[in-house]
């Protein structure tokens, strides 16, 4: 996500709406453990990652983006809302790859 090392402060941080942010990977968010709902529709994103430690998600919004693989969110228990809409995975002719 590029200059996102400010968002590191923001430990008590419970939701994020970066939208619409040409962002083209999900970074920074290390320290931000009390993040309960994660908005990143409308963006460049290729992979699910970066969300080891954001283990209170739960709300993930990666719709409208270029992933095209369901995968590194196993981990994230309190997941209730996960959009993924109008990404790459919608375009293949098999449904999505879902991760072993």
């Amino acid at each position: 996500m590029g200059d996102q090392q400010n968002l590191g402060a923001l430990k008590l941080l419970r939701l994020l709406s970066i939208q619409s942010n040409r962002i083209t990977r999900i970074e920074g968010l290390e320290n931000l453990a009390n993040l309960e709902e994660l908005y990143l529709s409308h963006n460049g994103i290729g992979k699910l990652e970066g969300l080891d430690n954001n283990m209170r998600l739960n709300t993930l919004d990666v719709a409208v983006n270029r992933i095209e693989k369901i995968e590194n969110i196993q981990h994230l228990a309190n997941l209730e809302e996960f959009w993924v809409c109008y990404d790459e995975l919608d375009r293949r002719v098999h449904g999505p790859k879902l991760a072993e």
